[in-house]
């Protein structure tokens, strides 16, 4: 199998195949992302998306059950198989699955069609498998199989998970951390799933005020020891301020690491993003421009408000010296933001 990146450049290709109407059987360690991106796939192409672990099933689960037609017999298909539209049809664990139940998915993939049900035009087969080279308790599949199939292998991409990241709101110390190591998923620990679901621990912490001894016995847990330990080392080091830029258009992205600091009193981070943003709006053409734009004022404001009292009013001071509207506060004139 070739190897594609994981990201765009796995969409991409499932998006060729579903055009081509070539079924896909996408390899790949755990934690890489598969099911996710095949999602992702189908609503890039604005299509439906049914998906179904063949692990968990039996042989009619697939085929149907038989029923009685006056003389003939007839089978009665699942209700998951679609019977219109459009989409990817995903069968997870194929090769995990017992033989009798990866029977039928040959038919699907090759005619189609399975006893009486005829798989709608515009749905296409698709199957994510582990690797049987690795250390996974999977079954061979023959070649008769492996031939319906357009077969790539996933690996993952640091550059694309940041991309990814950048998007869903992961803690910006883990995607720091991630963007900085090209080898950071060659281990099965170290995977993407896996540091997403750091990301989920940190920011837990931090809204919980957890101990150190607790989050780092959740982040080793996720990770191993090696990357784990690595990884808090980074968080007690000292940062880097956020650009003015990444306060008014992308704020969402970066709160997290705002309130850490004001969690963890780091008051010479949030002064000089302080700094960078009162810099940026130093001039009044930027400063309206900023005024004028609902979600980069929207920005500014959670960020003030974000901010521990002496700062928010050292914000405040600066802006009503300058005649600037305080966002949500009212100024000495009376006048609101």
């Amino acid at each position: 199998m070739d190897k594609v990146k994981s990201g765009t450049p796995l969409i991409e290709l499932v998006k060729l195949c579903y055009h081509a109407n070539r079924p896909v059987l996408v390899s790949g360690c755990h934690g890489v992302g598969k099911s996710e991106l095949l999602e992702r796939a189908a609503k890039d192409l604005g299509i439906g998306y049914i998906s179904r672990d063949l692990s968990l099933m039996e042989p009619t689960d697939l085929t149907g059950l038989p029923k009685m037609d006056v003389a003939t017999t007839k089978y009665l298909p699942p209700a998951f198989l679609p019977t219109n539209g459009e989409g990817l049809l995903v069968f997870e664990e194929l090769n995990r699955c017992d033989r009798f139940v990866r029977t039928p998915c040959l038919q699907l993939a090759t005619a189609r069609c399975l006893n009486d049900y005829q798989l709608p035009e515009g749905w296409l087969p698709v199957a994510a498998i582990n690797p049987a080279d690795e250390d996974y308790e999977v079954f061979d599949m023959d070649g008769a199989m492996l031939s319906r199939f357009v077969r790539v292998t996933i690996v993952p991409d640091h550059v694309e998970w940041v991309n990814w990241a950048g998007q869903n709101g992961i803690h910006p110390a883990v995607s720091n951390y991630v963007g900085s190591d090209p080898t950071i998923f060659d281990s099965r620990e170290s995977n993407p799933r896996a540091w997403k679901y750091v990301s989920d621990v940190l920011q837990a912490a931090e809204k919980g005020s957890a101990d150190h001894t607790t989050l780092r016995a959740a982040i080793v847990g996720l990770v191993g020891d090696q990357r784990g330990v690595a990884f808090l080392r980074t968080l007690k080091q000292t940062g880097r301020p956020l650009t003015a830029a990444k306060i008014l258009d992308a704020y969402c992205q970066h709160r997290a690491a705002v309130t850490a600091w004001g969690a963890e009193g780091r008051t010479d981070l949030l002064e000089q993003t302080l700094l960078a943003v009162e810099k940026y709006l130093q001039p009044k053409a930027d400063y309206d421009q900023v005024r004028s734009d609902r979600k980069r004022w929207g920005n500014l404001s959670t960020f003030l408000g974000d901010l521990p009292g002496d700062l928010r009013e050292q914000a405040g001071k600066w802006l009503w010296e300058r005649d600037y509207d305080i966002p949500q506060q009212p100024k000495k004139n009376g006048r609101k933001a």
